[in-house]
């Protein structure tokens, strides 16, 4: 017998409705899940790398191994060129004048799922948002972004 807490009254039927989702809301794989849920759909800022001028650094891209193709882009240069392209092999002639001899893959195989890539002395006209642009077989491609932010850049001592 359950005693209704509102007006005092006894009862032998089952939980009433709203027992119900009160009990619901307290069993622990439902909060769990509710939890999961509320994470997966929580939108997640892109990756921002920071450097001072003349370093090198890398910018992280993972994804399955054995893609058709891989390419790097700065979407404000992507029609002149990419930072880096493979298909197959690296493709220096399909680079971006900019990013020719500053750009090289920090798995040169590009097979294994590690599409990062070190470029090289940078400065502040590197600054901005770069693509790793994964191709796969039959797929949509897949796309992951970086943000690189350089500072301190050098100014000459004697004009």
């Amino acid at each position: 017998m359950r005693t209704n807490t509102d007006t005092g009254h006894r009862s032998s039927a089952g939980p009433s409705p709203a027992a119900s989702a009160a009990t619901m809301h307290l069993r622990p794989g439902f909060s769990l899940l509710l939890c999961a849920t509320v994470v997966h759909m929580a939108p997640v800022p892109d990756p921002q790398v920071s450097a001072e001028t003349g370093q090198n650094v890398t910018l992280q891209c993972r994804g399955p191994p054995d893609p058709a193709m891989v390419k790097w882009v700065r979407p404000d240069l992507e029609r002149d060129g990419y930072v880096l392209y493979v298909q197959g092999r690296i493709r220096p002639s399909y680079h971006h004048e900019a990013y020719k001899n500053r750009v090289e893959p920090l798995d040169p195989s590009m097979k294994n799922g590690v599409y990062s890539v070190v470029l090289m002395n940078v400065s502040s006209s590197d600054n901005g948002t770069y693509k790793c642009v994964i191709g796969m077989q039959g797929q949509e491609p897949t796309e992951q972004k970086v943000h690189l932010q350089v500072s301190g850049e050098l100014l000459p001592l004697c004009q």
